[in-house]
């Protein structure tokens, strides 16, 4: 009999501090990265972002070419890859477009991307699909890139509550 309740305790004891350990690593890492995080929506960076995918972001002070950026226009976040970078005045500016192209856009990707550079700023601001944006609105280079994550994010109340009743309940149960 004594030995049950060793072995029960035991179990109790493992399942609460791997359940509590989970709970808090959940809460501390959505809250260290919740700043620089958003959630991908829309199609115009197919295939290599997915609606529905989490993307997590950091500052850098350059961006290079083909890299894929999180930026902020007119209170809308966008997420888009750099195809070309100019300089008018002293100031940086970053062409972006997004990867999912028009099949008939698709054929001519290299000659738009040779073009585009050909262009003058205001020239390519005219173009269809097409963000400028300057080195201040870029919030930061995709560092992460992830459908579990973005799974977890929106079903995180469902997850924390799976661990957490569970665990209240062992520890109140006499």
């Amino acid at each position: 009999m004594k030995n049950k309740n060793f072995k029960f305790y035991s179990l109790k004891f493992l399942f609460i501090s791997i359940n509590l350990t989970c709970l808090i690593l959940l809460l501390f890492g959505y809250f260290s990265i919740k700043n620089n995080l958003v959630i991908a929506s829309g199609d115009s960076m197919i295939p290599t972002i997915r609606s529905g995918n989490a993307i997590v972001f950091e500052k850098q002070e350059k961006y290079a070419l083909f890299e894929i950026v999180v930026f902020k226009i007119n209170g809308i976040v966008i997420t888009h890859r750099v195809v070309d970078i100019k300089n008018e005045n002293g100031e940086t500016f970053y062409v972006c477009s997004g990867d999912n192209v028009p099949l008939y856009e698709q054929k001519n990707k290299d000659f738009k991307n040779e073009y585009i550079k050909n262009l003058s700023l205001d020239e390519t601001r005219e173009i269809d699909s097409i963000q400028i944006v300057s080195e201040n609105e870029i919030l930061g280079k995709v560092k992460v890139n992830s459908k579990f994550l973005g799974i977890m994010i929106r079903f995180r109340v469902l997850i924390l509550l799976s661990l957490a009743i569970p665990t209240l309940w062992l520890i109140l149960k006499k």
